[in-house]
Parts: structure tokens; C-alpha cells; sequence
């Protein structure tokens, strides 16, 4: 087992990631547990409350819908809370770890049901402890399965915020054109581009600026606006030309 995870990224730039520690992720998932033994009991005082009110008829009726409930509740709560928070469950956000694929982009719906399917099997002694002693990156048997692991949340960079591009409108779009003639090759490399920026060292960034960004702006006549990051030009095109060809 490693603390670091290292991916190669499209652009052949190294990016290392701190994996999360064995105490942190211990952390997390007590905090977890302390919660998700609550919405359970909330659950069954609501329970017992509509039984009160409704009479036998509806304990009946009720009965079998709690049961089922209860059984997935782990499963609904950790998949449920990884998936609306890009890969944190309350315990994760307080520890400042999360999950995402082995590549390092953000955590996949389908993966994070996929990975906490296979609870029953972390929870086996010693299935659970021997794929987190075993494996480099410390990866239990849902994150194999699933190809996910968990990371330490990195410190982002200073200079650069991360791209927002799959939301809203960039206030930089007007800057960028109709962008008539872009192809989707030169789209794909700008996104992986905006989509790393943050967590490339300054010298690559200024670097794949040079390489991907200046000779698109040159042939698409994108003129930078003075003290106007080159990086705001590209979430905007990455943007607008996601709406325009309905990719996002």
C-alpha cells in the first residue's frame, strides 16, 4: 500500500494524489454509522408514530416497506450521498477524503452504486481488510469492482479555480465567438485541458496553454482581454460549444 496514486493523464503529465488514510477513512465511516443509526431510528419513531395514529391497519401495510428500507438503508446512504456530492458522504466531507475513479476524474453514479453493492463483502473479515492491506492504493473490493478509490481532497490551486464548464453561462462567452469551424477533436483536448488545470503545476500549465490553447485562439481570432486568464477564454468555449452541440 502507497500514499500516493499516480495517473498518467492524456496530455502524458504525471499527476500524483494523495490516497486517504486508513484513520480518515475509519473516521468517516463512524461518523457515517452515528448518522445513518439515526435516520434509522428517526424511521422507526416515525414508524411507530404512523402506527399510533392509523391503528393495525397500517402497521400491516407499513410493515413490509420498513423492512425492505432498513435492509438497503446502508446501501441507499452511502451510494445515495456519494452520487448528490461528487463522491462525499457526511463522514468523507468532515474528514476532507473522497471517492472518484482510479483516473481521477469525478465519481460515476453507476460506480458508486456499483461500489457500495459489494458492502456485505468489505464488511467480511477478512475480505474487507486483506483488499485494503493488499492493494497499492489501498482499495477495497467494491472499489476494485467498481474501478474507484478514495483520495485525500487535494489542496487546489490558488491561481485558477476549478472549470465550471457543464453549468450555466460562462460570463467570458461573448469573448470566444460563434466559434464557427471548431471540431470536436480540438473541444476534447481544450475540456481535458480545463478539466486538469487546477491540479497541473504552474510550469505545465503555462506549457499545454502554449501548445493547446494559443494555436486554437490564433485560428478561431479569440484575442485575450487584458488581465484575462487564458484558462476563463477556455471554460467559455468549452461551454458554449457544449450547449451548441448538446453534449452536456
Amino acid at each position: 500500500m502507497t500514499d500516493r496514486h499516480l495517473v498518467l493523464t492524456p496530455e502524458k503529465v504525471l499527476i500524483s494524489y494523495e490516497v486517504a488514510r486508513l484513520s480518515r477513512r475509519i473516521s468517516a465511516k463512524i461518523v457515517d454509522l452515528i448518522l445513518l443509526v439515526g435516520l434509522i431510528l428517526v424511521a422507526m419513531l416515525a414508524f411507530g408514530s404512523l402506527a399510533n395514529v392509523f391503528g393495525p391497519d397500517a402497521i400491516a401495510f407499513l410493515q413490509l416497506p420498513l423492512i425492505i428500507l432498513l435492509s438497503f438503508s446502508p446501501f441507499i446512504y452511502f451510494a445515495l450521498f456519494e452520487i448528490i456530492d461528487q463522491g462525499r458522504t457526511p463522514g468523507k466531507r468532515l474528514a476532507k477524503i473522497r471517492t472518484c475513479m482510479v483516473d481521477g476524474t469525478p465519481l460515476k453514479p453507476v460506480a458508486a452504486i456499483y461500489r457500495n453493492l459489494l458492502l456485505v463483502a468489505d464488511f467480511t473479515p477478512p475480505v474487507g481488510l486483506i483488499a485494503l492491506f493488499l492493494t497499492p492504493s489501498a482499495q477495497r473490493v467494491g472499489d476494485l469492482a467498481a474501478g474507484t478509490l478514495v483520495l485525500a481532497e487535494a489542496e487546489r490551486s490558488s491561481r485558477i479555480p476549478p472549470a465550471p464548464h457543464r453549468y450555466g453561462v460562462h460570463p467570458m462567452e461573448p469573448a470566444v465567438g460563434e466559434l464557427r469551424g471548431m471540431t470536436l477533436e480540438e473541444y476534447e483536448a481544450i475540456k481535458r485541458l480545463t478539466d486538469r488545470f487546477p491540479d497541473l503545476p504552474g510550469r505545465i500549465q503555462d506549457e499545454k496553454v502554449r501548445e493547446v490553447w494559443e494555436p486554437f485562439a490564433t485560428r478561431m481570432k479569440i484575442t485575450n482581454p487584458p488581465g484575462v486568464h487564458p484558462v476563463y477564454l477556455m471554460e467559455a468555449v468549452v461551454m458554449k460549444f457544449s450547449r451548441q452541440r448538446n453534449l452536456v
